[in-house]
């Protein structure tokens, strides 16, 4: 049998995801928002670990992987990667689910999160980063030469300023509210199970392990509220 050719393929592996064209066209020859080397590759031969159509390349340096079938990855970029993500979007479901090995940082669930999005909510899938700010000015004072008569006086201690990096909701994309708690959670070193935006027995849990079990019983957004401070709180 002839294989198949790349637009056809493309086609219907679009169809099958849903009306919506993902954030990296039908044909996955669109570089996903933000990302740099963007490669579109094609399997003549469909497996489990190549099904077809996939775009690969990188996204603040990590690697990723996006595949006509509804899956995603991202990986340290080490050589020996220490963490990965893997992102499943049913094509009869608005909602992705993520497997995490390892412990990724906070800014690499962010972009798992934004995968998903390019095949549920494409619009969404780019956000924009802004660039961090400019610290502010230093300003020496230089204290002219002691008369040999006077003590030597000592150069001022000149202290660089801190810059902290975001913390809590500000390291997220903007999302729904179930999976913005559960990236939280994560965050927190915490396991609420999958990332599904479905809160459940295991985001009760590590609620109560993170916050005390009267954390159980709050809503979503009193949740994402507390979380959001006690990742955001100064050391002591």
């Amino acid at each position: 049998m002839r294989p198949l050719g790349l637009g056809l393929l493309a086609g219907m592996m679009a169809t099958t995801q849903g009306a919506a064209e993902p954030c990296v066209g039908d044909s996955f020859d669109r570089p996903f928002p933000g990302a740099t080397s963007v490669e579109t590759r094609f399997a003549d031969i469909p497996s489990p670990n190549f099904p077809g159509l996939w775009q690969e390349g990188r996204i603040d340096g990590y690697p990723y992987r996006i595949y006509a079938n509804g899956e995603a990855s991202l990986q340290d970029g080490g050589s020996d990667p220490l963490w990965s993500i893997d992102v499943l979007c049913p094509g009869d479901s608005d909602n992705c689910t993520q497997s995490v090995t390892g412990t990724p940082p906070e800014v690499a669930l962010g972009i798992a999160t934004r995968l998903g999005l390019c095949f549920v909510a494409p619009d969404r899938a780019a956000v924009p980063v802004a660039p961090p700010p400019a610290p502010p000015p230093v300003t020496v004072t230089v204290t002219p030469e002691a008369a040999p008569s006077e003590p030597p006086v000592a150069a001022p201690t000149v202290t660089a300023p801190k810059v902290t990096a975001p913390c809590g909701l500000a390291a997220l994309p903007e999302g729904e509210p179930g999976i913005t708690l559960q990236l939280l959670l994560v965050a927190a070193g915490g396991d609420p199970g999958p990332i599904d935006g479905l809160p459940g027995a295991l985001t009760r849990d590590a609620l109560g392990q993170i916050l005390g079990p009267e954390a159980e019983g709050l809503t979503a957004e009193a949740a994402i509220a507390a979380l959001d401070a006690f990742l955001c709180k100064a050391p002591e």
